[in-house]
């Protein structure tokens, strides 16, 4: 970054009582756009979701369920390695809201079965 650069930051701080065994979060979940060539259209569909952050993980996902309700068209198939073994599913460009309003655009994330819990993403 150059010497005269501003920078910002913004920190998502999640705290718990006591010794936490899952860190979850509310997200909201958008279909792909890019806000800086595009405004926002309010009759875009958008979904609020319970995250479920999973620290070893290398890829985001979404249930099936909220690419449904989002009515995500797949941008691809790609190979998913999970618990019980490894499976092809669907991809899908999305942006994510955090909730300290951070929003990151253009995330690749592939779908998981509805079955995995009561969480809409994993991060």
């Amino acid at each position: 970054m150059p010497p005269n650069a501003k920078s910002s930051f913004r920190a998502l701080t999640v705290k718990y009582n006591g010794k936490a065994s899952q860190i979850l979060t509310e997200i909201t979940i958008t279909p792909a756009f890019d806000p800086r060539q595009q405004p926002i259209d309010p009759a875009m569909r958008s979904t609020a979701a319970v995250a479920l952050w999973d620290t070893g993980a290398t890829k985001s996902v979404v249930t099936k369920a909220t690419a449904d309700a989002l009515g995500l068209v797949p941008a691809g198939v790609t190979t998913v390695n999970h618990a019980g073994g490894s499976s092809q599913r669907n991809t899908y460009m999305v942006n994510i809201v955090l909730p300290n309003k951070v929003s990151i655009i253009g995330v690749l994330v592939s779908e998981c079965h509805d079955i995995v819990g009561y969480f809409g993403a994993i991060i």
